[in-house]
């Protein structure tokens, strides 16, 4: 078992190494941006104040829920607030940089691009079968060697931080859920998508667009549990956007990812009456899961980040509508 550990932790290193690289250091070649930052809106769209606002939100939705529910610090977790928390959390974030958006006379129709038909929609939203074999895969990567090495952190990060996505019990968990729902399907994928796409813009005009497309998807992968997951899910759905000039397109795949991850949730507690991982030991005697997960998304994975290394030269829907 120790060799396997340790087996598993060469190829975590080997992946983050591979993708740094493909990321920052390939595909390098490009004319700079031949448009300025300083000639647009987003010389006053920084993506520090855009990081900012996003801790800000947190403050006043965590006191909101404090004085509606004095009992929540001690209970150690309840329905309604752990899930109203997430819903204040987004929208004043929202609010805060429709405010940006605002003042900086910056149209939302520049960020969205054009909008693909349902059908084309459809086809994309296919992605999500890859895209959660690999998130599958990326988790016991991660998590199945630091579930022996540091077993207390293993189980904080997966078991005990984490908030269900459907109640089965507690105080209003009956109203918990259809917000939690609309929180994970259409709240989340729409503004995450949309932070993406600010950030994207604003750290390609700084940096270029391969090292913008590592430093959203690294943000976007700190901001999860399954790190690698989440990374690659960024990157991808940064390549998406650039390569197809539409932002419908990741968030309709964001927006049917999460609903997959909801309905696995609910077939999970039909079937067993409750939900998901409870112990470590749980997690580790699935890892034939999490193995056969990384041997069938390898290829694709392999087969993606090979066919779409960023390129300088790559420009965001944004730009490339303002340079044509």
């Amino acid at each position: 078992m120790t060799a396997a550990v340790i087996v598993l932790l060469i190829a975590n290193l080997a992946l983050v190494v591979l993708v740094l690289y493909r990321i920052l250091f390939a595909g390098t070649d490009g004319a700079d941006c031949e448009l300025q930052v300083d000639e647009t809106p987003f010389a006053r769209l920084r993506g520090r104040s855009i990081l900012l606002r996003g801790v800000l939100a947190v403050i006043p939705a965590f006191v909101l829920i404090i004085i509606l529910w004095p009992e929540w610090l001690k209970s150690g977790g309840l329905p309604v607030p752990d899930t109203l928390l997430g819903v204040l959390h987004f929208g004043i974030f929202y609010l805060l940089v429709a405010r940006m958006l605002s003042t900086s006379q910056l149209p939302y129709s520049s960020l969205f691009g054009h909008r693909p038909g349902w059908t084309t929609l459809g086809r994309y939203a296919l992605w999500t079968v890859p895209l959660i074999i690999t998130s599958i895969g990326t988790m016991y990567l991660l998590y199945f060697p630091l579930s022996f090495l540091t077993p207390r952190f293993a189980e904080w990060m997966m078991i005990e931080t984490e908030t269900p996505l459907i109640w089965t019990s507690g105080p209003g968990y009956a109203l918990a859920n259809p917000m939690s729902f609309l929180l994970a399907v259409a709240i989340a994928p729409l503004l995450e998508e949309l932070i993406r796409a600010l950030l994207l813009t604003r750290w390609s005009f700084k940096w270029g667009a391969p090292k913008a497309i590592f430093a959203s998807s690294l943000l976007f992968g700190l901001l999860h549990t399954n790190i690698m997951g989440a990374f690659f899910f960024g990157y991808v759905m940064s390549v998406l956007y650039i390569k197809t000039g539409s932002l419908y397109v990741p968030i309709t795949i964001h927006a049917v990812n999460n609903l997959i991850a909801w309905g696995a949730e609910g077939a999970e507690i039909l079937l067993s009456d409750s939900y998901a991982l409870s112990t470590l030991a749980e997690f580790q005697s699935w890892w034939w899961v999490g193995a056969l997960a990384l041997v069938i998304s390898a290829p694709w994975v392999i087969r993606f980040t090979k066919r779409h290394v960023p390129k300088a030269s790559w420009r965001v829907p944004y730009i490339a509508a303002r340079i044509q």
